[in-house]
């Protein structure tokens, strides 16, 4: 250590030599600024596999490239200064193994597909795989069989168990979170190689809705859900292959049975799809006749090829409750107040009415969202029978309007119900009765100008056929206003 307050570097320390011949000088790094330790690396490649592995170097360069043959004798010597001493070590060149894992779905069957590279190995061999999780340990032998096209190359097909179809005994059983660890033992270099992967622990991630979250839409109106996917697992190499999707799983209406799927109206579709993460849109528009009903819709995170066993349901699964509100619509392609009036059996001023945002009822844009009935809220004693009378509609009428209820429904306390009076009851006041103003007050009808009148020293009369009063002095009455 020839700088204790910096890090040494020694030029060409240690030469590399082939039956005698000098190779390459390899220049050495103190490992820290007192440490006294030196390390230095050389690229070694055999021309005739165009097999290469970097000895100590981060990044491989021409300046350190060493071409030699697998099995060489090669000769490191360093030369000691104090004391003065040579130093050799010999060293025969091999390849260390290289192990991948990955899924591989040949002739239909899921499979574990495991490759070795070794250059030198020499059949038979084996590796041994084992899983590693928090509640069981399964370990295996399985052969290697050298592949015909390429030379130092070897594999070994694992059947795996499918987690939606039955599978053979000897197939494996990969949960969402295990570890793969495959150990080899390499005798040239004389090494203990044991490589790990871990399987995709399947999730939903942020931005999608929250589990068991609580939306609504309306009739017509276009309602969207958009869910994201991923492999929560941080900091382990992925078993790739299988790409992770999200489907539909099931739905159901409020306490009613869980069917298959999704909601026959509406639509999903995938958005990206890769190893990693996934993510998908659930669409829908609800049609008249789902007014008022509350949908729990359940969606799953899987792997495409079905072969990862979740450990815990919850964490695949994703559920959301929709209700649909009633008495209200969005505005479809073409359509109008007036038409919607009509298909009601009503007036568009009676909509008008219902919507006092709309300021120009012939302006209303596609896509607007609307009243189209007037919300009740049911009380004690209520039917079917006695609203239809209150309102001047029918029963009939009320079904249509309410596609949630049934004619032998029994009407709950502060239960929604959509009504459209018939206006043409209300909208009109009865004509005034012939009464005198000489009988009981409480059977007198009063005019509009009465109050302008209050000593009733004129007589009315309601005989001009435009509807104007008709007024004359009354010779009875014994004081006029301006007199008292």
């Amino acid at each position: 250590d020839r700088n204790s307050s910096a890090v040494d570097s020694v030029l060409g320390g240690i030469k590399l030599f082939n039956a005698g011949l000098l190779l390459r000088a390899i220049d050495l790094m103190e490992t820290s600024e007192s440490s006294g330790i030196f390390t230095g690396g050389v690229f070694v490649s055999d021309p005739s596999t165009d097999a290469g592995q970097n000895f100590g170097l981060s990044t491989s360069s021409s300046a350190s490239l060493v071409y030699v043959s697998l099995g060489t004798i090669l000769t490191f010597q360093y030369l000691d200064a104090s004391p003065t001493n040579i130093i050799q070590k010999l060293s025969q060149v091999a390849y260390a193994g290289q192990i991948h894992m990955h899924l591989n779905f040949d002739n239909g069957q899921n499979n574990l597909k495991i490759t070795l590279m070794d250059f030198d190995l020499q059949l038979p061999a084996s590796v041994k795989i084992f899983t590693s999780t928090v509640t069981e340990k399964m370990g295996m032998q399985t052969d290697l069989v050298r592949n015909s096209s390429s030379r130092g190359v070897f594999f070994s097909i694992i059947p795996i168990s499918s987690y939606s179809v039955s599978s053979s005994n000897d197939a494996i059983i990969l949960h969402s979170g295990d570890d793969i660890y495959v150990r080899y033992f390499d005798f040239k270099p004389d090494a203990n190689l044991l490589v790990s992967v871990g399987v995709p622990l399947l999730g939903f991630i942020e931005p999608s809705p929250k589990h068991l979250a609580h939306f609504s839409t309306v009739q017509d109106c276009p309602f969207q859900l958009i869910l994201f996917a991923a492999d929560v697992r941080t900091g382990v190499e992925r078993l790739k292959g299988s790409s992770i999707m999200i489907s539909p799983s099931r739905y159901r209406l409020k306490g009613g049975d869980y069917m298959p799927g999704k909601i026959p109206t509406a639509l999903f579709s995938l958005g990206f799809v890769s190893d990693e993460n996934s993510s998908g849109t659930f669409a829908w528009r609800p049609s008249a006749e789902e007014q008022g009903k509350q949908y729990e819709v359940c969606f799953s995170v899987l792997d495409l090829k079905n072969v990862f066993h979740p450990r815990n349901t919850s964490l695949v699964e994703r559920c959301v409750y929709i209700t649909v509100l009633k008495c209200k619509k969005c505005l479809l392609h073409g359509e109008s107040l007036n038409q919607i009036a009509l298909n009601f059996l009503t007036d568009w001023r009676m909509l008008w009415s219902v919507n006092p945002a709309l300021k120009d009822p012939a302006m209303v844009s596609e896509g607007a969202l609307i009243n189209f009935s007037i919300p009740y809220k049911i009380r004690s004693k209520d039917s079917l029978a006695s609203l239809a009378v209150r309102f001047k509609t029918s029963v009939k009428m009320l079904l249509s309007l309410n596609p949630d209820i049934y004619v032998d429904s029994n009407l709950q306390k502060d239960m929604t119900l959509c009504v459209i009076p018939d206006t043409r009851f209300f909208d009109f006041c009865p004509a005034p009765p012939k009464s005198s103003t000489w009988e009981p007050l409480e059977q007198q009808y009063i005019p509009p100008d009465y109050l302008d009148n209050v000593y009733n020293w004129e007589n009315i009369k309601w005989n001009d056929p435009r509807g104007y009063p008709s007024k004359t002095p009354n010779p009875n009455y014994p004081q006029r206003p301006s007199q008292t």
